[in-house]
């Protein structure tokens, strides 16, 4: 969590070449503190684009559903109160008004009211950067070889992860052992990760898969693959969020998973893990030309 001194004094919100209504998705803006000069490191992703007046390729959605402020229920939007000024309030409808949160945002608003407020600036933020990731181009995908895969309970071997490929020879040639892309993260690195060669495991073990969006437990590599000794108190990770799209304009509907560590000293920002195929029975890689929104836990 960013104190108040550490806010950005500007934003290239601002900058943008026009606003309104019809936008798809917002722009992502990096900034770093450097004592009370604050400069901006990040990336300029211009995703303001108009839709057509019949508002076609935004209805076909699936809807995208966000943590309730205070409640925690999960929402397709929902409405929220933030200081804008020392004594100025303004209600926002997230994500509709992502466009008015961000400037305010960028205007400075999170120095304003009681810490559970400026908290809840930064979720503001996040959602809103989440979204502009999700829907910056507006095409619809004509192709879609996700969606029938049951993510919340996954086997581990579709996932790309670094540590089960690090054995086999030039694995940047294998689908799903590519490098992964800056600020994606390798799930393999939340996990105990044991490789025992040619060594015939004693423990009991079974398929590594996540049970309702939760995997805790040891992956151990052996000379007959990857499985795993589940054991809840060792660390893992609670996929939270299941969402669709496609984050980079190719045509091919992606998945985007939001996910958080678990353990006793593993950080608590969600990670963003975005996953795509081009046939049915491929296997899953991160979309080529991926560039993430800038949240903390993907840094």
């Amino acid at each position: 969590m960013q104190s108040a001194d550490q806010l950005p004094a500007s934003s290239c919100i601002g900058e943008l070449p026009f606003t309104g209504p019809a936008a798809v998705a917002l722009l992502f803006c990096g900034w770093r503190s450097e004592g009370l000069l604050l400069k901006r490191i990040g990336f300029l992703l211009i995703g303001m684009i108009a839709l057509t007046a019949s508002g076609a390729g935004m209805t076909a959605r699936m809807p995208l559903s966000f943590a309730e402020p205070y409640s925690g229920k999960k929402v397709n939007n929902y409405q929220v109160t933030l200081p804008v000024a020392r004594s100025e309030k303004r209600l926002f409808m997230i994500p509709e008004a992502c466009e008015a949160a961000m400037s305010s945002f960028a205007s400075g608003a999170s120095q304003w009211g009681t810490r559970v407020e400026q908290r809840m600036w930064w979720k503001v933020r996040g959602d809103c950067q989440y979204y502009g990731f999700l829907y910056r181009f507006p095409k619809m995908p004509s192709e879609d070889y996700v969606s029938s895969y049951d993510f919340m309970n996954a086997y581990l071997r579709d996932i790309p992860m670094g540590a089960r490929c690090a054995a086999l020879e030039n694995p940047a040639s294998i689908p799903g052992c590519e490098p992964f892309p800056p600020g994606v993260p390798d799930l393999s690195r939340l996990l105990p990760f044991v490789d025992r060669g040619m060594e015939t495991p004693r423990i009991d073990v079974s398929p590594c898969q996540m049970q309702n969006g939760i995997f805790r437990g040891r992956v151990i590599q052996d000379k007959d693959g990857v499985h795993c000794e589940a054991d809840l108190s060792a660390p893992g990770f609670r996929v939270i969020s299941v969402n669709y799209a496609d984050v980079n304009g190719d045509g091919y509907l992606d998945v985007v998973l939001r996910l958080i560590p678990l353990g006793r000293h593993a950080g608590r920002m969600p990670l963003i893990l975005p996953l795509t195929r081009k046939d049915p029975n491929g296997v899953f890689t991160v979309p080529t030309g991926t560039v993430l929104p800038e949240v903390p836990g993907n840094q």
